[in-house]
């Protein structure tokens, strides 16, 4: 087992610098996706018990999403991609700590976080494919998207059991003097310190 473990880490490092640092850098933005994608309406129906502010959440990140897009084609010719992918992960975090501090969750406040999280999106599915096609060739981009996919799978089941029974832990033995939103705080810490570590490694690529 140890020697196929070997032997496939020699097998990555053969690979250009580029694809390497790319694939380690979704890699490990593949562990804050989940958090950002189930946990932020989670977090805003314990507080409000108002389904339309979900609603509202989900319109702006929508809304932001195309929005980017646009945006991001006029910023290809001023900066250079990598800037462009690091600040859509960076954003995720962004996003989820302005929706953290609030201190009532309203109409205004949720939407503003929302469409934050959709630049954030925007930014990073706009550059994604992009630079996985520039770092990549024929011989190598299958095992590039089958290592991504996998990973991207993995972390899709095991990080929401761990963030969901981390929460539920939370509350039910009264960590953090009862307080469960403390729980939630600490997911956004987590994940922005984990956006804020993947955008300064996408730079060390070529």
């Amino acid at each position: 087992m140890f020697k196929k473990l070997t032997q496939e880490l020699h097998f990555f490092q053969s690979h250009p610098l580029g694809m390497r640092t790319l694939l380690l850098t979704n890699l490990l933005y593949a562990l804050v996706m989940p958090i950002v994608e189930l946990f932020v309406g989670a977090y805003i129906m314990r507080n409000s018990e108002d389904i339309s502010l979900v609603v509202i959440f989900q319109l702006a990140v929508y809304t932001g999403i195309p929005l980017t897009f646009m945006i991001n084609g006029f910023l290809l010719n001023r900066f250079p991609i990598a800037r462009l992918y690091s600040l859509g992960m960076l954003l995720s975090g962004i996003s989820m700590f302005a929706m953290m501090s609030l201190d009532k969750l309203d109409t205004f406040g949720v939407f503003f976080a929302g469409l934050i999280m959709g630049l954030s999106y925007g930014f990073f599915w706009a550059n994604r494919d992009l630079l996985a096609l520039n770092t990549t060739n024929d011989g190598n981009r299958n095992y590039y998207y089958g290592i991504e996919t996998f990973f991207y799978t993995m972390t899709g089941i095991v990080v929401p059991l761990a963030a969901g029974a981390f929460i539920a832990a939370s509350e039910k033995n009264g960590w953090f003097g009862g307080h469960v939103n403390i729980a939630y705080h600490g997911l956004t810490v987590f994940v922005l310190a984990i956006s804020t570590f993947a955008s300064i490694l996408v730079h060390r690529g070529e």
